[in-house]
């Protein structure tokens, strides 16, 4: 909490009608994953993200594990679900994809699939129209 305090005290001034239209902004983000996965907790979402925001190497598990302050088995759990295995029976979705290191085989390097990129897209189209 002490952090939304800090944020909240250096809060900018919007008026009413902005704010509201930033906040149906979100709410549209939110449908995006919404469409993806009707039941996509926040943790994959922030992952989903965080792999966008990698390099073209893409980014290895145990990083996600660390920005997104999750353990190392959440973090392999969200990217396989993400990825290759769907959860309670639903097929994946197939938005990133897992390599092993060859020179590791305990470390994977998760990228962005195609369809993985095509949702990025799409939540940045939302999030630069105008508010």
């Amino acid at each position: 909490m002490e952090d939304l305090n800090k944020t909240t005290n250096a809060t900018i001034k919007i008026d009413s009608e902005k704010k509201r239209k930033l906040i149906r902004k979100c709410l549209r983000v939110m449908e995006e994953f919404k469409k993806l996965d009707p039941e996509m907790p926040l943790q994959q979402m922030i992952t989903l993200i965080e792999v966008a925001l990698a390099t073209e190497e893409g980014i290895t598990v145990s990083d996600l594990a660390v920005r997104v302050g999750n353990s190392q088995s959440s973090a392999s759990r969200h990217v396989a679900i993400l990825g290759d295995y769907g959860r309670r029976n639903t097929p994946a979705l197939q938005v990133v994809k897992a390599t092993v290191n060859p020179m590791d085989r305990r470390s994977q390097t998760v990228k962005l699939t195609p369809k993985g990129q095509r949702v990025i897209d799409q939540l940045v189209e939302v999030l630069a129209k105008e508010v």
